[in-house]
């Protein structure tokens, strides 16, 4: 079964709780990454996804580079309901409906068709969730 990690503020420490796990079959995904390039490409190397949600429409966020530096393949897109909306709702209420605007952002990132970022991500939530 797969986990939901949730590494706010503590991605370092939650990475050396897991070592010794690493390399047996459990896989996840890092709730609402937040990280650099170099710790997602870890977490990846390790048969984990990455959870992005609406912080990757933020100005000041990391987000776009991390998000330019891993495969599409690795990206779970979520929401953090009813926290951190993505622009143009920031500062309401979140809802998952929401998660359009970060694929929306998301394809204009990495200049790929907005179809295929919803279809991929989708497939990765089904292929780690066996659904």
């Amino acid at each position: 079964m797969p986990v939901i990690i949730n590494a706010r503020n503590s991605l370092d420490e939650i990475i050396d709780v897991m070592k010794p796990h690493f390399n047996s079959d459990l896989t996840g995904v890092f709730h609402c990454f937040p990280g650099n390039s170099e710790q997602a490409k870890l977490v990846i190397d390790k048969g984990f996804y990455i959870g992005i949600g609406g912080v990757l429409t933020y100005k000041k966020s990391n987000m776009p580079e991390v998000v330019r530096n891993i495969p599409l393949e690795s990206i779970l897109l979520e929401t953090d309901a009813p926290y951190l909306s993505p622009v143009p709702k920031r500062g309401k209420r979140n809802e998952p409906s929401y998660v359009s605007y970060v694929a929306e952002y998301l394809s204009g990132l990495i200049d790929c068709d907005f179809d295929l970022v919803c279809s991929k991500t989708t497939q990765n939530a089904k292929d780690l969730f066996n659904l």
